[in-house]
């Protein structure tokens, strides 16, 4: 067992009634910054709100941040039953609620059994009992009245996992020392009792300008040490708010449980349970409050982080969703969850704005923290705060945003891949990436890009410069031979959307409206060319656009008949790189296809069966299709079909006879003019 603790076993059924009835009846007053046992709050939303008080350190609230954390010494077993009455009392709980939770913490008998051997029964009228449901919540309670005395120190909390923090300005401490001191002070009045040498200090500083002496602090006579990261509700937080050491030790934790994982799939178990065995194991650690610290982490750090997803996917032989893709989905949530809840602490960040259709021109002001309404989007849009920050950028000209979405995809042919892969090999020496136009068709539900062309650019730190004309002349030499074909956006090698971005979307927003914008990362970080879709939308205030918003879209990989050829070719080529491979003849392409029909009629033929049969409820629109599938189908007789069939292949196979024949009557005609 990892503790001896006492746990009660009476009141089983009666607490859970208790725990809804105190929630129930708790003041929404209570301190808002106690995010333990509340509804719609979490541990990441206590680490969010720390760390957003942190990025005020540059605009003047403080020069320094100074942070305690507070261990108790055995918190929920102090607490005095009659002074938590009284301050239930206070909180305006009906007095009979009062009595019974009294009646419930006095009085109370307690053995411990080990094996065999049980100790003599103890009564007890003091704490709450262990493991049960209503104690954190008490404790809680007990404790809404350890709040802040001065405007520049906070007092978070996430039951008893407390921190003190303070905002120093001019090295004037004097606040942060005397709000520990209050702290002090209140744990004897409430007879809890500070654990010291648990007790640990962090320190915030920003400004590398100057050495500092920082004052120590002392509870009970005994300086509390001073540490450089300190592990809080399970996250690492370092004093250069780096997320580099958290990181680490996720990998850490991921790859012992990756172990056992090797181990289920050697027992031979299903994919399926592989897949449940990750979910539970690996991914829970690798998302653990992945909003506050995923958007701000390295980008070395998050591929190391998906190279624990990619050899899970190895193991399990499934597709496992990527970090990045669950971090979107979670901040979306978060921000849905903070705007309805006009009593959450970091609710007064965000402000409803209105988004048309159409995505087109947005409210926005660069000192408000926004939040994008529509019913498939919702985007934290904070251009200063990053502990919800979907991915934001700030600049003194424009805001860049990526949020997550439900949209419209984007059907990308092989082709477009090929071409922009070729482009990226044959680019300038010392550039760094090439950009190009897409082309394609636009419908209402999806966007699909069937060529490109690579467009002659240069670019420094400081400006960027594209060759427009050549753009243009290209674009009308294609319309002469696809006019159907239209601009639709434009791509870029690389992985992340840059401040160019910004200023080359601006061109391609003048040919399309609303253009995509498609990212390729040729240099293949792990092992993938990890491809991203975005849709655009102009961002500002009015009379003025201040920057662009790409908003990303489900990308999906198609083809034509006619592409599969080239798409079965690199297939084969890609097991042995080295190896010249030939195109296949036209007759094996033809078993091909007449073995992928077989496939899908033995589909179609099974469900049916299993529909008949009843183990499968018959769909009415399946079967209306494969009605009007089988009226489609010419009336033949089988004869008649390898008849015509028989007649088409001797003909192509004189065809290709002539072709060769000619060939090689005209290769020989050039040696004899030779001599």
């Amino acid at each position: 067992m990892a503790s001896n603790d006492p746990v009660a076993m009476e009141w089983m059924v009666t607490e859970g009634n208790k725990t809804d009835k105190s929630r129930e009846y708790t003041p929404t007053s209570m301190d808002p910054l106690q995010f333990a046992y509340r509804h719609n709050r979490s541990t990441d939303d206590a680490i969010a709100h720390l760390h957003t008080t942190l990025t005020h350190l540059d605009e003047g609230r403080g020069n320094y941040a100074k942070m305690l954390f507070v261990d108790y010494s055995s918190a929920f077993n102090t607490i005095i039953p009659s002074l938590l009455t009284t301050k239930l009392g206070d909180l305006g709980l009906h007095t009979s609620l009062c009595d019974w939770i009294s009646n419930f913490l006095t009085d109370r008998p307690q053995s411990v059994r080990v094996g065999n051997c049980a100790s003599s029964t103890l009564t007890l009228s003091t704490g709450a009992p262990q493991g049960c449901v209503l104690s954190p919540l008490l404790y809680s309670l007990y404790t809404y009245d350890c709040t802040a005395t001065s405007s520049s120190t906070i007092i978070v909390k996430f039951a008893d996992d407390t921190v003190v923090m303070g905002l120093i300005s001019d090295n004037d401490e004097r606040a942060y020392l005397e709000e520990i001191k209050h702290l002090e002070n209140w744990c004897q009045e409430n007879n809890l009792l500070l654990n010291v040498s648990k007790t640990k200090e962090l320190i915030v500083d920003c400004s590398k300008k100057q050495e500092r002496h920082y004052q120590p602090v002392r509870i009970s006579g005994t300086t509390v040490e001073r540490v450089d990261s300190f592990r809080y509700l399970g996250v690492h937080i370092s004093q250069d708010l780096s997320w580099s050491h958290h990181a680490n030790s996720l990998i850490k934790k991921a790859h012992q449980r990756l172990y056992h994982l090797r181990c289920l799939r050697d027992f031979r178990l299903p994919s399926k349970v592989l897949r449940n065995f990750y979910t539970c194991t690996i991914e829970s650690i690798l998302t653990g409050n992945i909003t506050v610290w995923f958007g701000n982490s390295t980008k070395q750090d998050r591929q190391a982080l998906q190279r624990v997803v990619r050899s899970a996917e190895r193991i399990t032989h499934t597709e496992l969703p990527d970090l990045q893709t669950i971090y979107y989905k979670r901040c979306q949530t978060k921000a849905r969850r903070i705007v309805k809840d006009p009593t959450h602490p970091n609710n007064r960040r965000f402000s409803l704005l209105s988004l048309d259709r159409a995505l087109s021109t947005i409210s926005l002001t660069l000192s408000d923290h926004s939040v994008l309404n529509r019913e498939s989007i919702i985007s934290a849009a904070m251009a200063k705060h990053q502990c919800f920050a979907l991915y934001g950028v700030r600049h003194s000209t424009f805001l860049l945003l990526k949020m997550a979405v439900h949209g419209p995809f984007v059907k990308i042919h092989p082709v477009v891949l090929a071409s922009i892969a070729d482009s990226y090999e044959r680019r300038n020496e010392g550039a760094s990436r090439v950009i190009g136009t897409l082309l394609g068709t636009i419908d209402k539900h999806s966007v699909e890009v069937t060529n490109c062309f690579s467009v002659p650019h240069n670019e420094s730190e400081d400006e960027v410069a594209v060759d427009m004309e050549f753009a243009k002349n290209m674009y009308e030499l294609h319309k002469k031979v696809s006019p159907s074909e239209v601009i639709i956006g434009w791509y870029a090698t690389g992985y992340d959307i840059t401040e160019h971005s910004v200023l080359i979307h601006e061109y391609y927003s003048r040919e399309a409206q609303n253009p995509i914008h498609l990212t390729v990362d040729t240099a293949l970080q792990s092992n993938r060319m990890n491809i991203r879709a975005y849709a655009s939308a102009q961002m500002g205030v009015p009379g003025k656009t201040v920057g662009v918003m790409f908003t990303p879209l489900t990308v999906k990989y198609v083809y034509y008949d006619t592409e599969r050829i080239g798409v079965d070719l690199l297939q084969r080529t890609r097991a042995s790189p080295t190896r010249t491979n030939g195109l296949t003849s036209d007759l094996a392409q033809v078993a091909s296809a007449a073995g992928r029909i077989q496939e899908m009629l033995n589909t179609v033929l099974s469900y049916i069966e299993d529909v008949l049969s009843g183990k499968v409820m018959a769909d009415n629109s399946v079967g209306r299709f494969l009605m009007d599938l089988v009226n489609k189908v010419p009336k033949i007789s089988v004869e008649d079909f390898e008849s015509m069939l028989n007649s088409n292949i001797n003909d192509l196979l004189m065809v290709t006879y002539l072709a060769n024949l000619t060939q090689a009557q005209i290769a020989l005609n050039e040696k004899l003019v030779v001599l």
